[in-house]
């Protein structure tokens, strides 16, 4: 693997995670760094794509709200948008980004639904914008989801000119009505699924047993908050690295046990 963009991110990773002792005997070296890493940049690209489900299922249930409602839902839920509705396009405006979902008239719960995204970008640091399209959501059950993206660039990244940097994937996905006090619609289980990031190195990975995403206890820039609460991915690195990741909670904080081809250690988080 690239070296170089393991260092890119060591430090933020070892700032948010603490280890625990390694299996083979207490070493403090992180030999699994890379692993580490690997699992934190596929799981940022998940991220990405559920919570522009989770932003869709915000505004499909502000359509179908009574007018007396609206604009309560719209100030709990879509409080950083404009939001403005043209026939079967919603659109919603924020600082420096744009969201646009076009769908075929059927309520996103409703089987046989077909929603699309094109998520706008302005780039400050090049001045100009970025554009992520190829983003499709197909209802196949009463909660019941196929997600498809085709090179979506990260959502969160502090430098959207990284545009070799992309994601693709097809995750099937379910959902359940969240708690009364989340700040989400949803939680969300990724049942199965499959992607590939390209860039430096190349990460392909599969959903070994389901990922569940329910609301976050980490402080976010963007409205939506869901974390990874357990579940376990099987990831490939330029067809050379093996990693498995499993995520678990022990005293209500997610863990992680990050396997780098062969070498097995615990991870823990200070916070969540």
């Amino acid at each position: 693997m690239r070296n170089y963009i393991y260092k890119i991110f060591i430090s933020a990773i070892l700032i948010c995670f603490t280890a625990c002792e390694v299996e083979e005997g207490g070493d403090s070296n992180r030999k699994t760094i890379q692993g580490m890493i690997a699992f934190e940049t596929t799981n940022g690209f998940i991220t990405d794509g559920i919570s522009i489900l989770e932003i869709m299922a915000r505004v499909n249930y502000y359509g179908e709200a009574d007018e007396d409602l609206k604009e309560g839902i719209r100030n709990y839920y879509l409080d950083e948008y404009k939001v403005t509705s043209v026939e079967n396009v919603w659109t919603l405006k924020s600082n420096g980004a744009e969201f646009i979902f076009t769908h075929n008239g059927k309520s996103i719960n409703e089987a046989g639904a077909v929603w699309t995204a094109r998520i706008i970008f302005k780039d400050s640091y090049q001045e100009k914008e970025v554009v992520n399209g190829n983003f499709r959501v197909e209802t196949v059950g009463e909660k019941e989801w196929m997600l498809k993206s085709t090179d979506m660039i990260n959502l969160n990244s502090w430098d959207y000119s990284n545009e070799n940097e992309k994601h693709t994937n097809e995750l099937y996905i379910k959902g359940n009505n969240a708690d009364i006090k989340s700040s989400n619609l949803y939680d969300y289980v990724v049942e199965s699924g499959n992607g590939k990031i390209t860039g430096n190195p190349v990460f392909t990975y599969k959903v070994t047993s389901p990922l569940f995403y329910y609301e976050s206890l980490f402080y976010y820039i963007s409205p939506i908050s869901i974390g990874l609460r357990g579940g376990e991915l099987d990831i490939n690195a330029d067809d050379k690295d093996k990693i498995t990741a499993e995520v678990y909670i022990e005293n209500s904080l997610p863990n992680y046990k990050i396997t780098f081809n062969g070498i097995t250690e615990d991870w823990n988080s200070y916070y969540w």
